[in-house]
């Protein structure tokens, strides 16, 4: 048992350097299921009486349990994701066990109408665990469902030619009826977590609200089973990493439309009942926080990335102290990651919390802590509503901080901080501001009631096989032309190379095994675990 466990670990660990992070741990008691039926999403209402007003823009959230919680699987389906987007940065090995099961119900949380005309409000799923905005696409204005992220540079959406599964559950952007578009003769392809998603690139416009943007962008004609598990259609990248699709915000920017080169963001809670998250382009919402907005310059060696180094954290008034650690601020990741030491170091000032490998964290239900984060000498708390996940039995419940070190020295703060704070991005100035949430913006528990907020509906039943899910080898876009990018290259030596080989954390190093010993691998190890 300890044997195949170490080797599935370094198995996972070469396999995931370049990998998409999608995080789902087995259960606490160690049982790990299928993937349940996948349910699909209604369509987009588009006709006239659903449209918002042309510049608000709602962040949905779609829930297929109970609003706010979170199991397991949902934590190993974004580990998986994160390393995806960050690929270009070293990331560490996944822990051994995984699990494959999903509840797979689109429900969408539908926002409130935003009283700012440039505010756009942002859909969620009903648990705080994804947050995507509406946008529309082509001359025929096709409205699609897209993750909001920070921490992503690509941008792509599912297209009607796709015959993938998770296509079949999504809305889908037929190319041939835009008038607008153009084949640019090139392919995209992202790696994740069991598979690629890939197509053409093309240029057609997409409008946020108001704003419209002709752009180049990916249109999926295969999709990694991944996105069986998500309720957006594609991915609309904010960061500001070059890749062969462009970033919304940086062609929003170019388009000298915006009064001020920002946009801020302000993420609900399932829990409030009432979803009144939204995104400003262009500007602040004054009634969205108290007190003064604390800028952190974004350091020139992060430039591509949302992320701002990190003075300190904590619990209550006790701080770690510790230094050279990077905040990377990412409305696409659901929870917390760290080093971790220092991940087992913040639990070491919560009363009662245990760990059994430094990743997974169990702490008291009933804690009043609070976690802190400190930058530029400002502290923001965050609420137990938030770190404090679901129970884990005798009294306890799951930490959703994760000792996961996916950037060497980095923190990665995904909605598990976002909503205690409101978030200013500085696209001129390259800067992130933060400012507190009123407090009835951040400490409002759920009723009953309140948990049927979303709408849900559901598509035929589809089981997967039991078992241990792939682990994906990411990678950036390759053309058309066969061109091959540095991450290709590395794939291709991989197998010669060391799994302990260090490799550039400004390039894109690729540990890659070929897919068939990858597999064979993957199902001998499955197979003496479940022996043992």
């Amino acid at each position: 048992m300890k044997v195949s466990v170490i080797f599935l670990q370094l198995l996972v660990w070469a396999v995931s350097t370049n990998a998409l992070f999608i995080w789902e741990p087995c259960r606490v008691d160690g049982t790990c299921d299928g993937d349940a039926g996948a349910e699909k999403r209604s369509p987009i209402d588009s006709s006239p009486e659903a449209k918002r007003s042309p510049v608000t823009v709602d962040i949905h959230r779609a829930a297929g349990r109970k609003i706010g919680e979170v199991t397991e699987d949902d934590i190993l389906q974004e580990v998986r994701w994160l390393s995806m987007k960050y690929a270009r940065h070293r990331v560490t090995r996944l822990p051994a066990r995984v699990a494959r099961k999903r509840d797979n119900q689109y429900s969408v949380m539908e926002p409130t109408q935003p009283e700012l005309s440039n505010a756009i409000g942002i859909y969620q799923d009903g648990k705080d665990y994804a947050y995507f905005v509406k946008v529309q696409i082509g001359s025929n204005n096709t409205p699609m469902y897209m993750l909001f992220d920070t921490g992503a540079g690509t941008t792509w959406v599912m297209g009607s030619s796709c015959t993938s599964d998770p296509c079949t559950l999504h809305d889908t952007f037929d190319v041939s009826k835009s008038t607008t578009a153009k084949d640019l003769k090139s392919d995209f392809n992202v790696n994740y977590g069991s598979g690629s998603v890939k197509g053409p690139t093309i240029q057609d416009s997409i409008k946020l609200g108001e704003f419209d943007v002709s752009m180049k962008f990916g249109v999926a004609e295969n999709t990694s089973d991944d996105f069986r598990h998500f309720p957006f259609d594609g991915i609309l990248g904010m960061s500001m990493t070059q890749t062969k699709t462009d970033n919304f915000g940086v062609k929003l920017k170019d388009s000298k439309k915006l009064k001020q080169n920002v946009f801020s963001v302000s993420l609900n809670r399932g829990s409030s009942g009432t979803n009144e998250g939204e995104l400003t382009l262009g500007g602040i919402n004054e009634k969205k926080y108290t007190g003064d907005i604390e800028y952190t310059d974004v350091p020139q060696e992060a430039s591509s990335d949302w992320a701002i180094p990190l003075d300190d954290l904590g619990a209550d008034d006790k701080g770690l102290g510790t230094s050279g650690r990077v905040a990377y601020i990412d409305t696409g990741t659901s929870f917390v990651f760290g080093p971790p030491e220092d991940v087992k170091s913040l639990h070491g000032f919560i009363k009662g919390a245990t760990s059994s490998d430094n990743v997974n964290w169990k702490v008291p239900c009933d804690t009043k802590q609070v976690i802190t984060f400190t930058f530029s000498g400002k502290r923001y708390d965050v609420q137990t509503t938030d770190w404090v996940g679901s129970a884990a039995g005798n009294g306890m419940c799951r930490s959703n901080i994760y000792g996961h070190e996916v950037v060497a020295n980095g923190w990665l703060l995904g909605a598990v901080f976002l909503k205690n704070v409101y978030a200013v991005f500085d696209m001129d100035k390259l800067r992130i501001g933060f400012a507190a949430r009123p407090a009835e913006a951040v400490s409002k528990q759920p009723t009953s009631s309140e948990t049927d907020q979303a709408t849900t509906s559901s598509a035929p039943n589809t089981d997967t096989t039991e078992g241990v899910p792939p682990i994906g080898v990411g990678g950036p876009e390759t053309s058309r032309a066969g061109d091959s990018t540095s991450a290709e290259d590395a794939a291709a030596t991989a197998e010669s190379e060391s799994p302990n080989s260090e490799s550039s954390q400004s390039g894109l190093g690729s540990w890659r095994l070929p897919c068939q010993h990858l597999w064979i691998a993957v199902l001998v190890v499955a197979m003496a675990n479940c022996a043992s």
